[in-house]
């Protein structure tokens, strides 16, 4: 299964901003947003059913950081309410970086995707 496809699918549908998985390309300047996929758990049911847990990490590259909080919020409210492969994604946890060389803020957000439950 392609954890990185339905994840990226998603947040990219939920932002204009660009969406990368792993890395975005060098010199990009602009607001960008980075998509890592973390860890996956894979258990079945007692009937077979197979759930999968994706924890994904987004990390949004921005000039302002009220501009990164509301891209974050609209995402989040997104997630919400997006009816699509994964039956629930939440935040479960956020941090917030200074990039000096760049004068920028990075928001480093913490996203569980429930698959198949």
């Amino acid at each position: 299964m392609n954890y990185f496809k339905y994840i990226y699918d998603a947040v990219n549908a939920a932002t204009a901003t660009p969406v990368y998985a792993l890395a975005a390309p060098q010199g990009v300047t602009s607001d960008f947003i980075v998509l890592s996929v973390n860890g996956v758990a894979v258990s079945e049911s007692k009937d077979w059913q197979q759930m999968e847990q994706v924890s994904a990490t987004l990390f949004l590259h921005f000039a302002d950081a009220d501009d990164a909080q509301a891209e974050l919020t609209a995402i989040r409210a997104y997630l919400k309410t997006v009816n699509n492969t994964f039956k629930q994604a939440y935040m479960e946890s956020m941090q917030a970086f200074y990039n000096e060389q760049q004068e920028s803020i990075i928001l480093a957000a913490d996203f569980t995707f429930l698959i198949n439950y």
